[in-house]
C-alpha cells in the first residue's frame, strides 16, 4: 500500500489496512509486517479470554482454563500465522466482550467509551461485526440498570460511531474500488 500508493484489490475493512500501514511505518516495509501483527493479536487475544471469563464471573482457575485452551485451538494457530484480518477481528471482538462483562459489573462512563471503541474497531476491521456491536446496546438495555444507563453517554458514543463507520465505508470499502478500477 506503500510502495504503490493505492490498495490494489484488498477488498477487507479499513481498520485492517491501517493496523498494516501502521505497522509498516514502525517497522518498515516488508511482506511480514501483516503476520508480525496478526501473531501479536493473536497473543493479545489470548489474554483477552483471560478477562473475558473473569469479568463473566468465572473463576481465576477457569479463566486460566479458558485461556490456555484457547492458547492450542487448531484455527486460531493457523489465522495467527497469516497475514489475513481474522486475528484481528477475533482480537477486538474478544476485549470488546470483555469490556461488555466489566461494564455489567462496574457501570462507568471510561468503560462504555472503550466497550464501544473496541466494538466500533473490530466494525472496522471485519464489517458484519457491526450486528454484535447492536447486541451490545441491547444487552445494555436487558442488563444495565436504568438508574446507571441514564449516566452512559448514548448521543455521543452514537454520533462517533455514525462518524467513524460512515468514513470507514466511504474511504475504506467505496475508496477501495475506486482505486482498484484505476
Amino acid at each position: 500500500i506503500l510502495t504503490k500508493g493505492h490498495l490494489g484489490g484488498l477488498l477487507k475493512g479499513g481498520g485492517w489496512a491501517f493496523l498494516i500501514a501502521s505497522g509498516s511505518l514502525i517497522t518498515g516495509i516488508n511482506n511480514n509486517v501483516s503476520i508480525q501483527i496478526s501473531q501479536i493479536l493473536g497473543a493479545g487475544a489470548i489474554i483477552g479470554i483471560f478477562f473475558l471469563a473473569l469479568w463473566a464471573g468465572l473463576s481465576l482457575r477457569t479463566a486460566f482454563t479458558a485461556a490456555t485452551l484457547f492458547t492450542f485451538v487448531p484455527a486460531r494457530m493457523f489465522w495467527a500465522s497469516t497475514g489475513e484480518s481474522h486475528t484481528a477481528s477475533i482480537f477486538f471482538v474478544i476485549w470488546a466482550t470483555a469490556f461488555s462483562f466489566l461494564l455489567c459489573r462496574k457501570v462507568d462512563k471510561n468503560i462504555f467509551g472503550l466497550t464501544v471503541s473496541f466494538w466500533i474497531y473490530s466494525a472496522c476491521v471485519r464489517f458484519e461485526t457491526l450486528i454484535l456491536f447492536l447486541f451490545f446496546l441491547l444487552w445494555i438495555r436487558l442488563f444495565v440498570p436504568n438508574d446507571d444507563r441514564k449516566n452512559l453517554p448514548f448521543s455521543d458514543a452514537l454520533f462517533w460511531v455514525t462518524i467513524i463507520m460512515a468514513s470507514n465505508v466511504i474511504f475504506g470499502n467505496i475508496g477501495t474500488y475506486v482505486i482498484a478500477v484505476m
